[in-house]
């Protein structure tokens, strides 16, 4: 996990707080500024958890796990390349696992919103 760098690059799926951009999986905004690097994104836990970059956020208060999830499915699909070289079976079960250790995400109506206390 990275601080961000000024600008996005191109955005190729946009969600509420998580966007696919050319460069892998960025916020889009405040609290805070994370891009989840493309050449990373197929990096397993050595348990076999799931996907070190998402287990990497769980911490976080303000993270909208649903809205990850969905940016997750979606740079599977726009970086396949990256995940080429981790069979479909393997694939399916550590995406299952990653996703079993998000928290379930608060109604939109009950999400933080940036900079609120």
């Amino acid at each position: 996990m990275h601080q961000k760098r000024p600008g996005l690059s191109p955005v190729l799926w946009r969600g509420h707080q998580w966007v696919v951009t050319a460069d892998g999986i960025e916020t889009i905004a405040a609290p805070a500024y994370i891009v989840l690097p493309r050449h990373q994104l197929a990096l397993v836990a050595d348990d076999l958890s799931g996907y070190k970059c998402v287990l990497d956020l769980l911490d976080l208060p303000w993270l909208d796990a649903s809205d990850l999830w969905e940016a997750w499915q979606q740079a599977m699909i726009w970086h396949s390349d990256c995940f080429a070289s981790i069979p479909e079976v393997w694939r399916q079960f550590i995406a299952q696992r990653t996703k079993q250790q998000l928290p379930t995400s608060a109604p939109s109506s009950q999400r933080r919103q940036p900079n609120a206390a």
